[in-house]
């Protein structure tokens, strides 16, 4: 909701099958990743979307409800371009979406 209210476009998916599908099919600007997502971890599907060449540019941000480094680490390891904690301000992350994706 705070995406749209900031004048992005969303889509979403319940998993990660449905949400490598919907990145291959809609080529997205930028993907946010819930660490713990069904079928497809977000690091692992962060893992198979950096190794396609067609999507492998799309900035991928896995928010984790951890604040362990070693989550951190691991989901930089996986080739997200960034890890942020799901109790962040608003403001950060509208301030790391345009920092890797701008308008």
């Amino acid at each position: 909701a705070r995406l749209k209210a900031s004048g992005y476009e969303t889509i979403t998916a319940s998993d990660g099958e449905e949400g490598l599908a919907k990145i291959n099919k809609e080529k997205p600007d930028l993907v946010l990743l819930d660490i713990n997502i069904p079928k497809i971890s977000g690091p692992e599907l962060c893992k198979i979307v950096k190794k396609d060449q067609t999507i492998k540019h799309i900035p991928i941000i896995i928010l984790s409800a951890s604040n362990l480094t070693e989550i951190k680490q691991s989901s930089l390891e996986a080739g997200a371009d960034a890890c942020i904690n799901k109790l962040f301000e608003p403001a950060e992350l509208l301030s790391l979406i345009r920092k890797l994706a701008p308008e």
